[in-house]
């Protein structure tokens, strides 16, 4: 049977001194104490390492490793990254419309058979322009523009050969109702930068997810790695134990039926470390793809990893504090900050659809000066700018327009409103989203610590269990199945154990990302990784 096997097992380590008293032959009344001695002086019983000797290279993989390579090389990080640099491009682009604009020109005219009116000639001439404007708009909606232009002509149907014409024209453009501050252009570029700046507080979430997500992974992996060992160190003894029955059984001192249960066993168990490195291989490849480092091959073999373990535990649970980390989600949460300044977008959208209701009425304020020069005082190009006196022109005015339905400005302030109600409604919901998840996450990590903490001091009790009722068992007062199951308890403590870790380290690492503590912006957007957990408790007041 399985467990008198494995108390054997257990138990030889106890009377090796022993050995070399016994020199006695067995029989089936043999005391289990002396069939042990027999066994480990027969070497039926070894020694052996469980933990099979691999040449196999081993892969460190830290902490330290995954994050870099997940901020570096992940593909949905790099793809937000993308996207930032498109939206920066497009909010370049809107500020163009505030750009100044330069444009010159020339034009040359040849006149055959040049005439009048009244007045006709075979003669040709000529005549020639230049053109230099200037314009900017401010986001005000203010425009100006500066013109000045020269043309020289020589008309041989003129009563004079040459006639130089010259002007110069500065006109401001000021809407007073609809274009004023939310006019298209501002409101535009104004849109595209808080896009730019949401875009951004988005990136920053999505690295922040993603290295949660691989940290998250991470932790399995470890708990993984260990669980493989502890069933393939369990598969490793019932083996050694089912050989050792079998020898038991051609001795005569166990029925054979003994080892069927036993055999069972021995399946159910290597299955069961069959699944679990399983796991680790599965793991592995995963937290490869999360650190966006592809692979051209894979192989079969699980690889023989060395990992960090899991984090320290924090069991003052005085300093943890639900207000303190909905506190620093508020401050923190670039995801809130995202949604925050989409609703600041829908309220400009909305401001400028709230215009389009208002008539058009724009005034214009100019001066345009100009001279004319002929003949001889004419040779010169830009002699009208040399000579004067001037013409001097003072231009103002105004235009006035409204529809008389506007229902396309109707249409797009209804359209806006739902926008911006749609924005409050979706940031008062991932508010309320962020403060049940944090309550939960707060609330698991309370529990999980004293879940730690009992596993912990289980494990000692169950270790000690085990030395208590071997040592009873070698003065006789228990039996081999009570030394088994307090090994069994021990090992199923183990791998509870090993569970919680994993879960109270990954709820630690969530309470992080929750709060907006993993990542944190820099100076010039330098992004910090932040993987302790002290940010999360509350400072004593002084």
């Amino acid at each position: 049977m399985r467990k008198i096997a494995l108390a054997f097992l257990l138990l030889s380590p106890l009377f090796c001194d022993f050995q070399q008293d016994l020199q006695m032959e067995l029989s089936p009344k043999t005391p289990p104490k002396k069939i042990a001695d027999w066994m480990m002086r027969k070497q039926i019983i070894k020694n052996e390492d469980i933990q099979p000797p691999t040449n196999k290279k081993k892969i460190k993989l830290t902490i330290k490793e995954v994050v870099y390579s997940t901020l570096h090389h992940q593909w949905d990080i790099q793809i937000a990254r993308k996207i930032v640099e498109e939206q920066k491009g497009q909010w370049q682009q809107s500020k163009g419309a505030f750009n100044p604009l330069i444009d010159l020109g020339a034009e040359k005219k040849w006149l055959l058979d040049a005439q009048q009116l009244g007045f006709k000639t075979t003669e040709n001439g000529h005549a020639t322009k230049l053109l230099l404007s200037l314009t900017k708009q401010i986001p005000l909606g203010t425009r100006f523009s500066f013109q000045a232009d020269t043309e020289r002509i020589m008309d041989p149907s003129n009563s004079f050969d040459y006639t130089n014409q010259s002007k110069l024209s500065f006109f401001i453009q000021q809407p007073l109702f609809k274009s004023l501050k939310y006019n298209e252009a501002n409101v535009a570029r104004k849109v595209d930068y808080l896009e730019l700046k949401a875009l951004r507080s988005q990136l920053y979430h999505t690295i922040s997810f993603q290295i949660f997500e691989t940290l998250s992974l991470y932790w399995d992996l470890v708990a993984f790695k260990q669980l493989h060992r502890i069933n393939r160190s369990s598969y490793h003894i019932l083996s050694l134990l089912t050989k050792n029955t079998e020898k038991l059984i051609e001795g005569g001192f166990v029925a054979k039926a003994e080892i069927n249960k036993q055999m069972a066993e021995l399946l159910r168990q290597k299955k069961a470390a069959i699944n679990s490195q399983q796991l680790v291989y599965e793991s592995y490849n995963l937290i490869l793809f999360e650190m966006g480092k592809p692979k051209e091959t894979f192989d079969n073999n699980p690889p023989d990893l060395e990992l960090q373990e899991f984090p320290p535990l924090y069991t003052d649970k005085e300093k943890w504090s639900l207000e303190h980390l909905l506190q620093l989600a508020l401050e923190s949460r670039e995801d809130l900050k995202a949604a925050t300044i989409r609703l600041e977008e829908t309220e400009w959208q909305l401001r400028f659809a709230k215009n389009q209701m208002l008539p058009t009425f724009d005034l214009q304020l100019g001066v345009n000066v100009k001279n004319n020069e002929v003949d001889e005082r004419a040779r010169p190009f830009f002699a009208p700018f040399e000579n004067g006196p001037f013409q001097k022109d003072i231009v103002c005015g105004f235009r006035f327009s409204i529809p008389l339905f506007n229902d396309a400005a109707k249409g797009q302030r209804t359209k806006r409103r739902s926008q911006n109600l749609q924005a409050v409604l979706e940031k008062n919901r991932l508010l309320e989203s962020i403060r049940t998840e944090i309550a939960n996450s707060y609330r698991n990590q309370m529990e999980l610590i004293d879940e730690v903490v009992l596993a912990s001091e289980a494990v000692e009790w169950y270790k000690q269990a085990l030395k208590d009722e071997i040592k009873r068992r070698k003065e006789g007062h228990s039996t081999f199945f009570i030394v088994i199951d307090a090994e069994e308890n021990l090992r199923n403590t183990l791998i509870e154990k090993t569970l919680v870790q994993n879960r109270l380290a990954k709820n630690s690492q969530e309470l992080l990302f929750l709060t907006g503590q993993l990542v944190s912006v820099g100076q010039e957007e330098m992004v910090n990784i932040h993987l302790n957990f002290n940010p999360l408790i509350k400072k004593d007041e002084k």
